[in-house]
């Protein structure tokens, strides 16, 4: 994961806040298929607990929480500057994009098969 680096000045805000919701919609969306095709195992008794995309799917939820108490926190904590969150938003951008194509590529190997 290449790691991006706000730059006051440089960087447009607009676009930050942009990237960052195009990133969350995607890995929403991975989210949805992913867990479309896992409902869909257990329903043909083909899903167990140990399955790499059961585990995928608790890894992204468990990212999910960890991410909103992030941006809850954002507004929250004191003597944070505005540069500071425009930072977290493109490190949370970046960690989505990465989990977002680990979805694609996992759920992708598996409905090949």
């Amino acid at each position: 994961m290449e790691e991006e680096v706000y730059t006051p000045g440089t960087d447009n805000p607009a676009y930050v806040l942009a990237s960052w919701l195009k990133a969350v919609q995607d890995l929403y969306g991975q989210y949805d298929q992913l867990s479309t095709y896992i409902q869909q195992l257990k329903t043909n008794k083909q899903a167990v607990g140990t399955d790499p995309l059961i585990t995928l799917q608790i890894t992204l939820q468990t990212e999910f929480e960890r991410l909103l108490q992030e941006m809850d926190q954002l507004t929250t904590l004191p003597g944070r500057s505005v540069d500071e969150n425009y930072q977290k938003l493109l490190d949370h951008t970046t960690r989505l994009k990465y989990l977002s194509e680990q979805v694609k590529t996992k759920l992708g190997a598996k409905r090949k098969f």
